[in-house]
């Protein structure tokens, strides 16, 4: 995965939210960048940090971590008007290390690896989860080794899910879930064995690694639920 002083070839595109057709900022073609300058806005280096080879991203960024106060003006149009909050679309194409040797693709972890991407604040989090409860969350997975999409709640087509906290249903989640605060974000990397192990899914080979973010909606205690098992439709 990316880090610092890395050779990035990627895309990107960015949109202000104001007006999310209008691509204000964007490389269309591939284009370099060396993880730890900063130099396309002060927001980009965490944004790429910790991607792999093919992976795509979807990145939020306040007007502050963008093009601030200035904004962005070619001639007497503004692209990015100042002030303005922005979202990236970012797609790695290729990385290579600090010493200019490419990196094709990284070595999934042995064990669940959970980053925790958006953090609530201590006096906010009134209930984290636990072992039996019954979490409603959106989730979106891409395939480890090449960013492929695998299934997603964000896509329109699939509502939240439910699901069933330290039961076995997907280990991977039971490793990664647990102690999760109500808005909470976290990505999940989830080897093989802690996931589908060699069993074939739809746009999934058997003993694929996996990549989660998953954010926390609701927790509910079992004696709320209704016990419906809807794991499978992970």
């Amino acid at each position: 995965m990316s880090q610092e002083g890395d050779h990035l070839v990627l895309k990107y595109s960015g949109v202000t939210v104001d007006r999310p057709s209008f691509r204000a900022h964007y490389a269309e073609e591939p284009e370099s960048y060396y993880l730890g300058t900063s130099n396309v806005i002060p927001a980009f280096d965490e944004a790429v940090t910790g991607m792999c080879v093919k992976e795509r991203r979807k990145v939020n960024v306040p007007a502050h971590l963008a093009f601030g106060e200035e904004g962005l003006k070619q001639g007497d149009e503004w692209f990015v008007p100042p002030n303005s909050d922005m979202i990236y679309y970012i797609e790695l194409d290729e990385l290579y290390d600090e010493t200019d040797k490419r990196v094709l693709y990284p070595e999934p972890p042995v064990e669940t690896e959970v980053k925790v991407l958006r953090k609530v604040p201590k006096e906010e989090c009134t209930r984290s989860s636990k072992v039996g409860d019954w979490l409603v969350v959106n989730y979106h997975a891409v395939r480890f080794f090449d960013g492929e999409l695998f299934a997603s709640t964000l896509d329109g087509n699939n509502p939240p899910l439910k699901y069933e906290l330290g039961k076995g249903h997907f280990p991977g989640w039971d490793d990664g879930l647990d102690d999760m605060c109500v808005g909470e974000l976290r990505r999940l990397i989830v080897p093989a064995d802690r996931g589908y192990g060699e069993v074939e899914r739809t746009n999934l080979p058997a003993g694929s690694p996996l990549i989660f973010e998953v954010e926390l909606l609701e927790i509910n205690d079992t004696s709320k639920s209704d016990k419906k098992d809807d794991h499978e439709e992970l």
